[in-house]
């Protein structure tokens, strides 16, 4: 088991594709886990205080990321070139802009789920 990972929603489809995309994780030692698989109460608890609902757990080298902060982390470390990370790199490598764009994707996600019919993982 590794001391870095990554809680996301994989029930989340920009969650998950995400993670997919991400050149972060052949890059690192990341164990990935699906916030909505977790058994474990002590990763339940960490959930619950950083509020998984509101974004991704992000835990690299002995620091916690969550929400925006875990994507401009995760984008900031990785330097792969395909286009994809290149977008989110745009959206993600700057804090401020990260920080104004991170709320309207966290509602996307709320409508896609409940369209979906799928609920948050903590109601």
């Amino acid at each position: 088991m590794s001391d870095n990972f990554i809680i996301y929603d994989g029930d989340c489809i920009f969650c998950k594709n995400y993670i997919k995309f991400s050149n972060f994780l052949n890059e690192y030692q990341i164990e990935l886990i699906n916030a909505r698989l977790v058994k474990d109460p002590n990763k339940i608890e960490l959930m619950k205080k950083y509020k998984i609902d509101t974004g991704m757990i992000l835990h690299f080298e002995n620091n916690y990321y969550t929400g925006s902060e875990a994507m401009t982390k995760i984008t900031t470390i990785n330097d792969n070139k395909k286009y994809f990370n290149k977008t989110l790199n745009f959206f993600f490598k700057s804090k401020k802009i990260s920080n104004l764009l991170y709320p309207y994707f966290v509602i996307i996600r709320n409508l896609t789920l409940k369209i979906r019919g799928i609920s948050k993982i903590f109601n």
